[in-house]
């Protein structure tokens, strides 16, 4: 039996980082798509503005997954002629690292140095074979990223980003720095007795806070709505869920609380056997 999607694609990235360079997932929704044997999800985005178009055309998105999670091809279509407008492939290794990443104009390849099975550091190399980025990890002791720190082409320190955990392994702050260490921004998540994220707080480099988001779960641990406040505390978006009869998010509508327009994200599933 498969567990239930409790998320929307949308809903939680910034719950999550991932452990690679140019991954489009954080380790946490790689996760979620792997116990689901999520296959393919195609996604519909409607913009409602207020007062205007009740059936306004969709922009169109697909997304395909292999068995262990991992984002093999994304799609996106024009929405006049509904022909593949941009796609983006990726290859991974056995340890499910990307590899390779490609779009229509770039193509870059990443190579890892493990030591005792735990990556340490991730080269990029351009489509002509030169250094594009190296990132440095640091790792807790249940192998964990605490810190990428990650250099340019010639070497020059780039920035770097570190991550602090709860003791079940929830990211409860994550920050970055630029190329003079100096703090740019900031992000602290809480969590609720059953790990589910209750909020996200984001702040600049000056140390206020720039937004919060804040999560609603029914009793069944379902998230049933999600809110957005800008810095000054006023709300700036309203989510709310729907699910089909296995419980999968299937739409996701996000009301604009200063405008009164709408952001309407429907999903359809596709599974692996």
């Amino acid at each position: 039996m498969r567990k239930l999607l409790l998320f929307s694609l949308t809903a939680f990235f910034a719950l999550g980082y991932s452990s690679a360079p140019y991954s489009q997932q954080s380790d946490w929704e790689k996760e979620q798509m792997r116990i689901n044997k999520v296959k393919k999800v195609t996604t519909l985005i409607f913009f409602h503005p207020a007062g205007g178009s009740s059936n306004p055309t969709p922009s169109k998105f697909t997304s395909e997954f292999d068995r262990q999670g991992n984002l093999l091809k994304r799609i996106g279509y024009d929405s006049q002629s509904g022909a593949p407008l941009l796609q983006f492939n990726y290859k991974y290794n056995d340890k499910n690292h990307m590899t390779e990443y490609a779009s229509d104009n770039e193509k870059l390849t990443i190579s890892y140095k493990y030591v005792d099975g735990r990556m340490l550091e991730a080269t990029i190399f351009n489509t002509n074979g030169t250094v594009k980025e190296r990132h440095n990890y640091t790792l807790n002791s249940t192998g964990k990223v605490t810190e990428d720190a990650f250099y340019d082409g010639d070497g020059r320190f780039k920035g770097k980003r570190e991550q602090r955990y709860d003791g079940r392994g929830n990211t409860v702050e994550y920050a970055e720095y630029d190329a003079g260490r100096k703090l740019s921004s900031r992000q602290t998540h809480t969590f609720n007795s059953k790990g589910n994220a209750t909020e996200t707080s984001s702040y600049g480099s000056d140390g206020r806070i720039s937004s919060r988001i804040t999560y609603r779960y029914d009793s069944t641990d379902r998230l049933m709505e999600k809110i957005t406040y800008n810095g000054d505390g006023s709300i700036e978006t309203r989510s709310s869920y729907k699910r089909d009869a296995n419980g999968f998010v299937v739409e996701d509508s996000e009301v604009n609380a200063k405008s009164g327009a709408v952001t309407r994200t429907t999903s359809s599933y596709e599974f692996y056997q």
